[in-house]
């Protein structure tokens, strides 16, 4: 049975083209696959956040931060090696350095424990209605860019 994995990707707004993204999430796909098994897909969303508010160090910055999750428990070699290969893949495909990528694999249940007090923070009489806006959104980009991606800025 195929398990889906959330690869969530903060890029600042206009940082990566439709390709660059296309075949980053091709990539990492397929290294996700050959380290960890046939039975993971990685389902990537793109999150845009607008450049004036992207900041490193007190300054406007260009850099991405990635968040693949990976099962419970593995060992840090494991995890490390997986973290490793899919940094060298973003600095070939964008032509960033390696201080311009932040990639993260943290456990599956801590990574999916966040994301449910992340939804915990939006009221609960406009959950529903946030939900269902974001989902449109996804489904909107995924059909017209060929991915998922919505604006970090709900409103936008």
């Amino acid at each position: 049975m195929t398990q889906k994995v959330r690869m969530m990707c903060f890029i600042p707004a206009g940082g990566l083209t439709s390709g660059q993204m296309n075949a980053l999430e091709s990539t990492i796909s397929g290294l996700y696959q050959r380290h960890f098994g046939s039975n993971y897909r990685l389902m990537t969303v793109w999150v845009s956040v607008p450049q004036n508010q992207f900041y490193l160090a007190g300054q406007q910055s260009m850099h991405c931060t990635a968040q693949v999750p990976v099962m419970d428990g593995l060992p840090d070699h494991l995890r490390h090696a997986f973290m490793r290969e899919s940094c060298e893949a973003w600095m070939k495909i964008t032509g960033c350095s390696r201080n311009q990528i932040i990639f993260s694999s943290p456990d599956l249940s801590y990574a999916k424990e966040n994301m449910k007090q992340l939804a915990g923070r939006v009221r609960r009489p406009q959950r529903v209605i946030t939900a269902a806006r974001l989902l449109l959104r996804l489904l909107n980009s995924k059909l017209r860019h060929g991915h998922l991606s919505v604006s970090v800025n709900i409103s936008n």
